[in-house]
């Protein structure tokens, strides 16, 4: 931020964007993004789950990679709602913190980059039974023509958790 030319956040209330989006986490394959109804999901690789990365972690992780989607999408001075399953993971993002150091080092990113696009998410809860990405992170993927658009960029230091499925 200290790097900007001219770095500002609102304070005042910001407009809603208009997407519709859900976010799921399965260690059984991987994470899954729903955006109206358009789609992006990747298979946790083997090793996923070291140095304190859990499933909280890859609730965050899936989180992380909407909100990588949206600021390249240019979006910016708006708050959106991101429905996900996991308590954890949205109690986190009004706590600023976990006591978790690697969801916490996916909060820090994801919290650096909704700033410098003066984005604010809001996590929703959805009972997981009713979560639209459910499917996505088990592996029940849409047509490729659905898939999301513009697709969404895998940050390097993921790629050795995930890849696309």
């Amino acid at each position: 931020m200290l790097s900007l030319p001219d770095p500002c956040r609102s304070l005042g209330i910001l407009p809603n964007l208009p997407f519709d989006v859900w976010v799921d986490a399965s260690i059984s394959v991987g994470v899954g993004i729903l955006v109206n109804s358009r789609w992006a999901a990747w298979r946790l690789l083997d090793g996923w789950d070291s140095d304190s990365q859990d499933i909280g972690w890859a609730e965050a992780v899936v989180i992380k990679l909407a909100v990588t989607w949206l600021v390249s999408g240019r979006s910016h001075d708006a708050t959106l709602k991101i429905h996900c399953d996991n308590t954890s993971v949205i109690h986190s993002f009004y706590k600023g913190r976990y006591r978790n150091p690697a969801r916490n080092a996916c909060l820090l990113h994801i919290s650096s980059a909704l700033a410098v696009a003066n984005l604010t998410i809001e996590p929703a809860y959805v009972v997981s039974a009713f979560n639209k990405a459910d499917g996505l992170s088990r592996g029940l993927l849409g047509t490729t023509d659905m898939c999301l658009s513009p697709p969404v960029h895998l940050p390097d230091a993921l790629r050795v958790f995930l890849e696309p499925l």
